[in-house]
């Protein structure tokens, strides 16, 4: 099977979570995820394989969004008591008592969401819109594009480079850029 990591869209505490996907059908595969301080990988299963956006829920822990027809799912995941982490379904909201959406038959695609916030994005005929799941209020967006973009800086990578050109005397590796680009929020007007 042919997989790709298409966007990075998460990180909580020392971890990043990208979206999994088959190459061939664009299907969500799971959840791969990356820890900064032992630099390993794990593979976390969905409950689900519809289209969601990852995201880092207000206590920190990874959850995801959504939708199916106008109602958006939000769901956590958890480690229980047991040892074993478990999703759960923490709310639902139905958007169109949010946004009066005119034509649900439309589709209405999520986007993306800011880190640190309860904001998500969501794309429908008539405009993205910017909606704050707290307060369920929400604003139009004044822009076309939505492109998520996220950055991180690995201080370990750095010291790492610095403590190799100590040893080595070479300038070129302590003068490398060590930022790894990837997904959030950020809007093109």
């Amino acid at each position: 099977m042919c997989t790709s990591t298409k966007r990075l869209l998460s990180s909580s505490k020392d971890t990043l979570h990208f979206k999994l996907c088959d190459c061939v059908d664009d299907r969500l595969v799971g959840i791969l995820k990356y820890d900064l301080s032992t630099n390993c990988l794990s593979l976390i299963d969905m409950p689900l394989a519809d289209d969601v956006i990852l995201m880092a829920m207000e206590d920190d822990s990874l959850g995801f969004a959504h939708v199916v027809g106008l109602i958006l799912n939000l769901w956590s995941r958890h480690m229980g008591s047991d040892g074993v982490a478990s999703w759960t379904q923490r709310t639902v909201i139905n958007i169109n008592n949010i946004l009066h959406i005119r034509n649900p038959k439309k589709r209405l695609r999520l986007i993306g969401s800011v880190k640190g916030t309860d904001i998500i994005f969501v794309t429908t005929d008539l405009g993205i819109y910017k909606i704050n799941l707290k307060s369920l209020q929400w604003e139009r967006e004044k822009f076309q594009a939505f492109i998520p973009y996220m950055s991180f800086y690995n201080s370990q990578a750095s010291n790492v480079a610095e403590e190799c050109s100590t040893r080595t005397g070479s300038r070129a590796i302590s003068s490398v850029n060590y930022r790894i680009w990837g997904c959030m929020a950020m809007k093109i007007s």
